[in-house]
């Protein structure tokens, strides 16, 4: 019984804008993830450990290959722990830093949605980086107090409250409202 639903034998024509596809966005992920380890390498501290480098060079294809995975959080981890274990980095570290997680965390929940052979648009991408621009006032304001309290002898209360800092800005960037599916799959 072919064409005897509503609209049979109609063509719908959809346009859209310029894609870009998933490979390039995985690219862009994998050079996220090894911007967010390099930044973090240049904290002072106890230099390299082989093991961050072994670990890093571990994390970042997984990355790539299954972004949905925790891959991502692994990358911030693995440098929240290179930070941790060194001196209180400059400003400009923290705040680069600061910076990257969030656009990679945001880069690999948006690429997780995409398969292999799957395109995005520019306006889409566009569209969802906007909510993470405005994230990043707050964000930073609270990376410049941070670095500030810990860098003016505040020690492990500083860096108590920058990781709450962290914390807060987390949770506010990851929690969204709980929106209905309109539509149907008729």
């Amino acid at each position: 019984m072919r064409g005897t639903g509503v609209g049979a034998g109609r063509e719908i024509e959809v346009r859209t804008g310029r894609a870009v596809p998933a490979v390039v966005l995985r690219a862009v992920l994998g050079l996220l993830g090894v911007l967010v380890l390099v930044l973090a390498s240049t904290a002072p501290g106890h230099g390299l450990a082989p093991a961050f480098v072994t670990v890093g060079a571990l994390l970042v294809p997984v990355l790539v290959l299954a972004p949905a995975t925790a891959a991502a959080g692994g990358v911030v981890v693995l440098a929240g722990l290179r930070l941790l274990s060194g001196e209180v980095p400059s400003l400009p570290v923290v705040l680069g830093l600061v910076l990257l997680v969030h656009v990679l965390l945001w880069c690999a929940s948006t690429t997780a949605r995409v398969t292999w052979r799957g395109r995005v648009e520019v306006a889409v991408l566009v569209d969802g980086l906007r909510p993470v621009a405005a994230l990043q006032v707050g964000a930073q304001a609270l990376a410049v107090v941070a670095t500030l309290v810990t860098g003016s002898g505040g020690g492990d209360v500083g860096r108590v409250l920058a990781i709450l800092s962290a914390t807060v800005v987390a949770w506010v960037a990851l929690s969204r409202p709980v929106r209905a599916f309109v539509g149907s799959d008729d």
